[in-house]
């Protein structure tokens, strides 16, 4: 009899997977611990703050100090996110593309914005 249970786990297994995909569209749901990029002093054009891990990704958080900041996903070609001055942000349900280098830069040009940090998985 244990031998029938385990196989009903992995039937069980195999549905599950399958649910996820059809969910999903064949994405696979993000999975590991963040990869954070940091950049204590800004600059007018984007700079490089953290590339994405070669995994899917739907997730961003963003912190900034004075100043505010302006946030590129796909390597500073749009400006996808305001940061405020002395803020963070939580950005869920993204689709961020593995290993894209995501960008900054200063929200005021000339006023470079301090101690930012940007997390993504």
């Amino acid at each position: 009899m244990a031998y029938e249970r385990n196989a009903d786990a992995q039937v069980e297994f195999q549905i599950r997977n399958a649910i996820e995909y059809l969910i999903t569209g064949g994405i696979s749901i993000a999975s590991g611990l963040p990869v954070l990029g940091q950049d204590a002093v800004g600059a007018d054009a984007h700079v490089l703050v953290v590339t994405a891990p070669a995994r899917a990704c739907h997730t961003v958080h963003v912190a900034v100090g004075d100043f505010g900041a302006i946030v590129s996903l796909n390597a500073g070609t749009d400006d996808h996110f305001v940061i405020p001055a002395n803020t963070e942000r939580l950005f869920p349900g993204l689709s961020i593309t593995s290993g894209v280098e995501i960008k900054a830069k200063n929200l005021i040009p000339g006023s470079n914005y301090s101690n930012l940090a940007i997390s993504v998985w």
